[in-house]
């Protein structure tokens, strides 16, 4: 299991922990980009999007990092449902908040 999984596998955790209930339909897809409309873990019920998820396992944000986490919060925005960003440290948490104030999206970035 690599970072994102085990980092998507917490997410999880504190989704269940903090109002989502288990009897959502889960999805992941950890290994790869996903598509525009494909998020690394996404929560349904009855064929409604509740919850779309990105995490980030890389501990500091520069250079393509910082890039990447741009693109993935663009594309996590554009999702159905409640958004959530999931990061492993507070300087990934700090730059995910500034990017995400400054364009007014309706993402949570949540450090695990």
């Amino acid at each position: 299991m690599d970072g994102c999984e085990y980092l998507l596998l917490r997410g999880l955790d504190w989704l269940l922990k903090n109002g989502f209930s288990s009897d959502l339909a889960w999805e992941w897809n950890p290994r790869q980009t996903g598509g525009y409309n494909e998020p690394d873990l996404r929560g349904s019920r009855a064929d409604r999007v509740v919850v779309s998820a990105e995490a980030c396992a890389s501990e500091n944000p520069v250079g393509s990092i910082d890039t990447r986490m741009k693109v993935t919060l663009e594309k996590l925005n554009r999702m159905d449902g409640q958004k959530f960003y999931f990061v492993c440290t507070a300087s990934m948490e700090a730059r995910a908040r500034t990017k995400i104030t400054t364009s007014h999206w309706p993402v949570t970035v949540v450090q695990l």
